[in-house]
């Protein structure tokens, strides 16, 4: 075995590095760029569930719907034989807890396209193939998705 440290590119070294809230950030203001020629993507949109808030809060959003899992975002715009795409991003180092799984596995079994991204770059082209054609070039096992409020 070489002892030799391994080498990584900037981009490699800056898709491992970056949060789930960097990836968010630049899809989005990406998404908004590419409207103009892809208009789409102005109906992508984020439902804000996750986050810390003040208990008090936390339970008034809970009463108004705040579903836990629900996608990072949504794009309520149907392509091919699907009614949208739903996007969860992930840092590189980040997992789809069950109850994420849970509402992917459901969304698709209802109609939408559902993908999983890791980097901008999956993102960008999760959701560039979906907004040219329906494709979002992933296939998920969602088969070990736990319904909400279950272990």
């Amino acid at each position: 075995m070489s002892s030799e440290p391994q080498c990584m590119t900037a981009a490699e070294y800056r898709a491992e590095t970056e949060t789930e809230e960097d990836i968010h950030k630049a899809v989005v203001e990406w998404a908004d760029r590419q409207a103009q020629t892809h208009p789409a993507l102005k109906m992508l949109f984020h439902v804000p569930n996750g986050g810390s808030r003040h208990v008090a809060e936390a339970v008034k959003l809970k009463a108004m719907g705040t579903r836990q899992g629900v996608p990072d975002l949504l794009l309520p715009v149907p392509r091919g034989n699907k009614i949208g795409l739903a996007l969860e991003l992930k840092s590189a180092s980040g997992r789809l807890r069950p109850k994420q799984a849970w509402w992917l596995r459901e969304l698709r079994s209802s109609g939408w396209a559902v993908a999983v991204a890791y980097t901008f770059s999956e993102a960008q082209k999760v959701l560039t193939g979906y907004v040219d054609g329906g494709d979002t070039g992933q296939s998920l096992d969602l088969s070990n998705a736990k319904e909400p409020g279950h272990v």
